[in-house]
């Protein structure tokens, strides 16, 4: 049983740090030739001209931060912006189905925890005991069930 409590605060706790990691909608939208380093940031292959435009959202406050190559501006690149946008659009899209996958993943695993725990306690045999000392024989007759059948 201590196990279980452990497994569902540990839970709690992933499902805390995602929905926090949840709250700040990065987009990044790059043209160019380039590889993405292990701590994500972008390595331009041998002096490529890098093209960025990346927004951050702090969904909670409402803060957008956007960074744009001054390239990107000119209107030959609208298609780009335009991409971008429809991109951060998406984003949301899916940063609320996450959360409402996460919270009905979290009531589902609590309706399983207090399964299991109830099970636990209900069905507490195990195959070392003997069956007598977990099923009680019936020691009276019930009156509806007529003996010849």
């Amino acid at each position: 049983m201590a196990g279980l409590t452990t497994s569902f605060k540990d839970f709690l706790k992933n499902i805390e740090q995602t929905i926090v990691k949840l709250t700040v909608l990065q987009v990044r939208t790059v043209i160019g030739e380039y590889t993405i380093a292990p701590d994500n940031s972008l390595q331009p292959i041998a002096g490529a001209d890098l093209k960025i435009f990346e927004s951050k959202i702090n969904l909670l406050d409402g803060d957008i931060e956007s960074n744009i190559s001054s390239q990107l501006i000119s209107p030959e690149y609208d298609w780009v912006r335009d991409f971008h946008a429809r991109k951060e659009e998406k984003g949301h899209e899916i940063i609320n189905n996450n959360i409402k996958a996460i919270m009905s993943l979290m009531e589902l695993y609590k309706t399983a925890k207090s399964t299991a725990a109830k099970d636990v306690t209900l069905n507490s045999y195990t195959p070392e005991q003997p069956i007598s000392d977990v099923v009680q024989p019936i020691t009276e007759q019930p009156t509806d069930f007529p003996p010849a059948v």
